[in-house]
């Protein structure tokens, strides 16, 4: 539950964090936009065990594909070629970085198949100081 209300609120940042400009605010927030989209989607897709080995990559994609179609119904109100596309750019980037984090870091690890390696499980350790 609690991951389906983070990828809610990824989808709801990235829907408020929409800027008109091109300045790095402006790109910035499409970034950010797109980073807890992309955590948002893989944090989902991990409740699905089918999906689990490939969670970081369905992830990203849900995000990219919602950051294709808003700058594509952006670029037809607005026009703006440009501009859309460095939104995009920086949305995708975003969201490859929010896959990966919560992929890599936040979610708990999983068992993978490797053609060379056969079965192995990452392993994340915590140390207090």
């Amino acid at each position: 539950m609690k991951k389906s209300i983070l990828f809610i609120c990824g989808v709801i940042m990235s829907m408020q964090l929409h800027a008109t400009d091109d300045t790095l605010s402006s790109e910035g927030s499409h970034f950010l936009g797109g980073t807890a989209l992309g955590a948002g989607a893989t944090a989902v897709v991990n409740q699905f065990d089918e999906y689990k080995q490939n969670r970081k990559i369905i992830g990203f994609g849900i995000s990219a594909v919602y950051g294709v179609v808003d700058q594509t119904i952006q670029y037809i109100e607005d026009g703006n070629a440009g501009g859309q596309l460095l939104d995009l750019g920086a949305h995708l980037l975003g969201s490859a970085l929010g896959a990966w984090v919560a992929d890599e870091y936040i979610l708990s690890p999983i068992v993978q198949e490797s053609e060379t390696e056969g079965k192995y499980l990452g392993l994340a350790m915590n140390y207090s100081f």
